[in-house]
C-alpha cells in the first residue's frame, strides 16, 4: 500500500496514509473535537525490548489519518499543534500510556485526554469495576452493540513497515474510529 494514499473502507470510512493534506480534514475546524486516537508498534516480544511507536491513528467522524511515524521525514508541525491543542480531546482505552510512548518515542505531546474506561464509569449508573480492565474490543461490545475482529496475526504484524498491507490500514482505521464512536457515545450519555 502506498504510503500516501487514500482509501475508503467497509462503513464508508476514509482513512488518509501519511495524507497530511487530508489532515486539513481536521485542522481546518477551528473549534473543539473529540478525537479517537490510538497508536501500534512492533510486539515487544524479547525481554526488555521496547519498540518505538511506528503508527499514530487519529479519526474525527468518518475520517481516520494513518501516521507512519517511524518512516517520516520529519513530523509536520501542524500535527505538532494539532496533538497539543487544550481544545481537541484525544479518546482512547489506555490513552495514556499511548501518549507517553509518544511523547517518549517522537516527542510528540498530546495536551488533553480522557481514558474511555473512565468515561464509562463516569457515564454509568452502575459503579461497574470491570470498566477499570475493559480492552477497545470488549467496550464496542458493551458500548455500541458493535463486534470487533482484531486477527491476532495483524495484532502482531509488522507495524513498523514503511508500507501497510490492507489488513493492518483497516485494523488501525477501524480502532481509532472506534474509539472515536465509543467517546462520542459516553460523552452524550454524560450529557443527558
Amino acid at each position: 500500500m502506498a504510503n500516501s494514499s487514500k482509501l475508503l473502507l467497509p462503513g464508508k470510512l476514509l482513512t488518509s496514509i501519511n495524507g497530511y493534506p487530508g489532515f486539513a480534514v481536521f485542522t481546518d475546524l477551528h473549534h473543539k473535537l473529540l478525537v479517537g486516537i490510538d497508536t501500534e508498534w512492533l510486539p515487544n516480544r524479547a525481554p526488555g525490548a521496547d519498540h518505538p511507536v511506528a503508527i499514530l491513528q487519529l479519526c474525527v467522524g468518518q475520517h481516520c489519518l494513518i501516521v507512519l511515524l517511524l518512516h517520516a521525514d520529519c513530523i509536520p508541525p501542524s500535527l505538532h499543534a494539532f496533538l497539543a491543542d487544550p481544545r481537541h480531546v484525544f479518546c482512547g482505552v489506555g490513552v495514556q500510556e499511548d501518549v507517553n510512548k509518544l511523547f517518549d518515542d517522537h516527542g510528540l505531546i498530546v495536551g488533553n485526554t480522557a481514558d474511555l474506561n473512565e468515561l464509562a464509569r463516569l457515564a454509568s449508573e452502575v459503579d461497574w469495576w470491570e470498566y477499570n480492565h475493559m480492552g477497545l474490543k470488549k467496550m464496542a461490545l458493551a458500548i455500541l452493540d458493535m463486534p470487533m475482529m482484531k486477527p491476532l496475526q495483524v495484532t502482531l504484524s509488522k507495524w513498523d513497515s514503511r508500507n501497510l498491507n490492507f489488513e493492518q490500514v483497516e485494523y488501525a482505521a477501524i480502532d481509532a474510529f472506534v474509539s472515536f464512536r465509543i467517546a462520542l457515545a459516553l460523552c452524550s450519555w454524560i450529557v443527558n
